[in-house]
């Protein structure tokens, strides 16, 4: 007897996956160390990063930026630009 198309009895046609299709955790970014500093004169300052080439922004005296580390070098020889906070530790995002 033909059973064509049809299912034996006792076979089992049941797919399963034996891991996750895809990570359920994102990567997260990590944030590059940052310095803070600060605008001392009387007007704006522009400034650009001697090491990434990054364009810093103080729009009045008084004005604080958050500085990639790697630029320090070259933002501690400006004048009137100062040091608010020392380098920062680099984001490290804990795991479970």
């Amino acid at each position: 007897m033909c059973r064509c198309g049809q299912r034996q009895p006792g076979i089992s046609t049941r797919t399963e996956r034996i891991g996750p299709a895809h990570s359920t955790h994102a990567p997260r970014a990590v944030a590059p160390p940052t310095i803070r500093y600060e605008y001392a004169g009387h007007t704006a300052l522009t400034v650009f990063g001697g090491a990434t080439r990054a364009r810093y922004r103080f729009a009045h005296p008084g004005a604080q930026v958050s500085v990639d580390a790697r630029d320090g070098t070259s933002l501690d020889a400006v004048p009137n630009l100062r040091r608010v906070s020392p380098r920062t530790t680099q984001y490290a995002p804990q795991t479970p």
